[in-house]
């Protein structure tokens, strides 16, 4: 099984946002839309130049996925943390972020029937990052949360405060989280 680091960018309330710019600006809902198409592709963009991967699109929310391979763990997860916050502070994106950074081992391959066939990765680890990004939602400021095996591999080059255990959708324990400073 690979060991990966995800991201899991999920695009705040990007349709209330929509429904309130519209009403602000007169905008069509196309124009919307084509603002959410060029945040992802920036977004995308961005996890790409920097060694990542992007496995899912899902409407607003993006699936990011960091393989480790040959290179050290600890710099794989400062990667994945980095490029996390450049995300969320590069000022070239329409809707604000919330972003959820996890590690473990994942099972990955082709999964459906046919023509609907498409690589995927999953696992706890995934469904954890995507639960750290909905929790990432609810904060003010820089929304890059991290677990707390991420932090302990970030712990001497990113600086991170921490949150306190949530309770995550699924997980019987609450979890610790991190926010990135």
């Amino acid at each position: 099984m690979p060991h990966c680091l995800f991201a899991d960018a999920n695009i705040r309330r990007f349709f209330i946002s929509a429904s309130i710019q519209a009403k602000k600006i007169f905008s069509p809902v196309y124009k919307l839309f084509a603002l959410l198409r060029e945040q992802v592709s920036i977004i995308a963009e961005t996890v790409i130049d920097n060694g990542g991967d992007i496995d899912k699109i899902m409407g607003e929310k993006m699936l990011i996925a960091f393989h480790t391979g040959e290179k050290k763990l600890n710099d794989v997860a400062v990667l994945a943390c980095k490029v996390a916050n450049m995300i969320e502070t590069s000022g070239r994106i329409h809707f604000k972020v919330s972003v959820g950074v996890n590690y473990g081992q994942v099972i990955s391959g082709f999964l459906g029937v046919g023509d609907k066939r498409d690589f995927t990765i999953i696992g706890d680890p995934v469904n954890v990052a995507a639960r750290i990004a909905v929790f990432a939602e609810k904060l003010k400021g820089n929304r890059v949360v991290v677990s707390e095996n991420i932090k302990e591999l970030v712990k001497d080059k990113i600086e991170t405060e921490e949150y306190g255990e949530v309770a995550l959708k699924g997980k019987s324990m609450p979890l610790k989280v991190f926010r990135i400073i």
